[in-house]
């Protein structure tokens, strides 16, 4: 099965308050290791970065002027997380979810996407073309008494860290 990690990075943490998807990254696995195939892009959310969220991420209203709004990137994004195995994504046969998404915390992130898919007609529930890997929820599963940050699960793993000053979506998804 094919596998994409995902994060985004968003004005706020409430969608049901009008917050918006403000950078979205994916990064194909090659057989769990090498990344092969990537999609990032920032996004112009057409309204101001909550305080806490700017705090977290760094990134400004004003550096997202001139980026694509979601609806100028959906197409491409929906192809490459559902992947080139999907040959109609309205029939809801598991067999034929073509990808596996990688997300920490993948509840938060679900939302954002599917709600900003939603805005757009013709866009299926990632669930219903996609399996779902919740590295959050794997963490609390089998890493008993530890701590469950992306950080905490990445440094068991000795994975490098040095690239995240901020908590910017590819740098989360690499």
């Amino acid at each position: 099965m094919r596998r994409v990690v995902l994060d985004t990075e968003t004005t706020g943490l409430d969608v049901e308050s009008g917050n918006r998807i403000i950078e979205v990254a994916c990064i194909e696995l090659d057989h769990r290791r090498q990344p092969d195939k990537t999609f990032h892009s920032y996004l112009n959310p057409e309204r101001e970065i909550e305080e806490k969220a700017l705090e977290v991420h760094g990134i400004t209203t004003e550096f997202l002027q001139d980026k694509p709004k979601f609806s100028d990137i959906a197409d491409e994004l929906f192809e490459f997380l559902k992947g080139p195995d999907l040959k109609d994504p309205d029939l809801k046969d598991p067999d034929l979810k073509g990808t596996e998404l990688v997300i920490h915390n993948a509840e938060f992130d679900l939302k954002f996407l599917n709600y900003e898919f939603q805005l757009i007609p013709a866009f299926p529930a990632l669930e219903d073309v996609c399996e779902m890997m919740d590295i959050q929820q794997y963490s609390l599963e089998h890493r008993l008494g530890r701590e469950h940050s992306l950080n905490a699960i990445a440094s068991d793993y000795s994975l490098e860290l040095s690239k995240r000053e901020k908590q910017g979506a590819m740098a989360k998804a690499e």
